[in-house]
């Protein structure tokens, strides 16, 4: 695609190299030089837009050379909105954007390992996160840019009861008739049911992966268990698809490599055992049985066919389809069925998501990353970010001593930003929707809002400088957060009105327009 061959007709922006749309990112910022129909070496301000921004491709090369995970043309997506906005990336000392920047993975321990974030880099070396703790590195859930790379981020295992996607219609694939029940998965880290139809106490099933990589479908009839496993086990490294097919009393599980062919795993098993019919919703991805709760594993697609040779498709989990800026909540199949995610009740632990962009998640107990930098007093802090705690809880501090300059969760289950307790911005209800906070201090002024919401001005009594900022901070009496973070920005100045609705507009887009 040449750029320079292209006419705007409306606010459009097209990302080269990461197969999706943007729009109406770039529109602010350039009113004394933008006019319809003008061409996009006008908009972008310089000589051709497929150039890249020469202090785009120096962070670039740093992070490459750091053994760091980046794609330049999304970084430099990155680097010329914020020059549009501040002229100079100096006044923002601070930008985290795992997905539009770059990042590191660490070695991790338990649930974290193999993607465990150890570095967030920011656009200047002072300003990178960094976790050095392997116990404490935060979740790194990675994606490479186009809606097909969307996933079901579930588990893993018994850390987060209530994490999975659900229809909430009755759409019942029976396994009392032919059947064939499909799953793609990849990042295989801990046993468990990949989903089913499950039940405490009547009809439903579930397919599972077992310790020893067995494929075992539960059956439940009427409060009795039954089970099929396959005779042999699969393999669950790179991304795989599985899938257990039913051919009158004749059960048997397949397996492939994503873009290969399927092979039968095991030996055909004969039961004739008889099964009830049923009503319940599909659940992916955490079900009813009395040894197995959500799998750990990214979940790519799901699909449930009522016949053996797989032409009738009743219902197909595809999170490709899903679209945060319609719902962050849900989506509606294109086989007509509605999936809700469900994040879990817990407070802590790593929640399931659904991922459509790189995000980090900290867990609510003991993970953190920080950077520091040189301290600033007169500044205004963005962050992107989504909740799955209740009360109590800090989220950022963008100071190392005790308060800081932070957004908390209170004790009303109300958002809040402050420079100290005493003088809190209490802004909005608890959601589990991403937001964008905005909070700026100077002097003993500090002023806060919501998305590009009103502005609250409060005068506090303890302005601190800005040293670093840590995500899933902590301090008094207040736990570590548990949530996931988009972008953080954090400027030198105090933003005017026209630069907070630019950068609310640039994180945003930057965000899949989720709020």
């Amino acid at each position: 695609m040449n750029f320079n061959q292209i006419k705007f007709t409306k606010p459009f922006i097209y990302i080269d190299g990461i197969g999706s749309y943007l729009k109406g990112a770039m529109v602010w910022g350039f009113k004394s030089k933008f006019k319809w129909g003008q061409t996009s070496t006008d908009v972008w301000g310089f000589a051709n837009p497929n150039d890249i921004d020469p202090e785009a491709q120096a962070v670039y090369n740093r992070i490459i050379a750091d053994g760091g995970v980046s794609n330049l043309t999304r970084l430099n997506y990155f680097v010329v909105g914020l020059k549009t906005i501040y002229g100079t990336l100096t006044n923002v000392p601070v930008c985290y954007d795992a997905h539009w920047i770059g990042y590191k993975l660490g070695s991790g321990t338990g649930a974290t390992a193999g993607q465990a974030a150890a570095k967030l880099y920011s656009l200047t070396v002072a300003g990178d996160a960094v976790q050095t703790t392997a116990a404490s590195q935060p979740l790194l859930l990675s994606h490479n840019g186009a809606s097909s790379d969307n996933y079901f981020y579930s588990g893993p295992g018994n850390d987060v009861v209530g994490a999975f996607c659900k229809t909430n219609t009755n759409v019942s694939p029976q396994i009392n008739t032919d059947f064939t029940f499909e799953f793609n998965f990849s990042n295989f880290i801990s046993r468990g049911l990949l989903g089913g139809v499950p039940n405490s106490s009547i009809n439903g099933w579930s397919l599972a992966i077992t310790p020893t990589n067995v494929l075992k479908l539960y059956r439940r009839n009427a409060g009795t268990f039954s089970n099929i496993d396959s005779t042999t086990s699969i393999t669950t490294t790179g991304n795989r698809w599985v899938k257990v097919v039913r051919s009158g009393t004749d059960y048997s599980f397949w397996q492939k490599a994503d873009g290969g062919t399927y092979a039968q795993v095991g030996t055909t098993i004969t039961d004739a055992t008889a099964m009830n019919t049923y009503t319940l919703p599909i659940q992916i991805g955490d079900g009813f049985n009395p040894n197995y709760a959500g799998i750990g594993c990214n979940i790519l697609r799901a699909k449930f066919y009522n016949d053996a040779t797989q032409t009738t498709l009743i219902s197909d989990f595809n999170p490709a389809t899903y679209n945060a800026s319609t719902s962050q909540t849900q989506w509606t199949s294109t086989t007509g069925e509605v999936w809700t995610i469900n994040t879990g009740t817990a407070t802590t632990g790593y929640k399931g998501v659904l991922v459509d962009r790189t995000i980090m998640q900290t867990d609510g107990t003991d993970d953190f990353i920080r950077g520091a930098i040189t301290p600033i007093s007169t500044r205004t802090t963005y962050v992107a970010l989504n909740s799955f705690s209740s009360v109590g809880y800090y989220f950022i501090d963008n100071n190392s001593i005790v308060f800081g300059n932070s957004i908390y969760m209170d004790t009303a289950s109300r958002y809040g930003f402050s420079s100290s307790l005493s003088a809190a911005f209490n802004l909005v209800n608890k959601t589990t929707s991403l937001f964008l906070g905005t909070y700026s201090l100077t002097g003993t002024t500090a002023a806060a809002s919501i998305n590009n919401g009103t502005v609250v001005s409060r005068t506090i009594g303890d302005p601190a400088n800005c040293d670093g900022v840590t995500l899933g901070g902590l301090a008094n009496a207040f736990t570590r957060g548990n949530a996931f973070f988009g972008t953080v920005v954090v400027s030198n100045s105090v933003d005017n009105s026209t630069n907070r609705t630019a950068m609310y507009n640039l994180i945003r887009s930057l965000n899949n327009n989720s709020f």
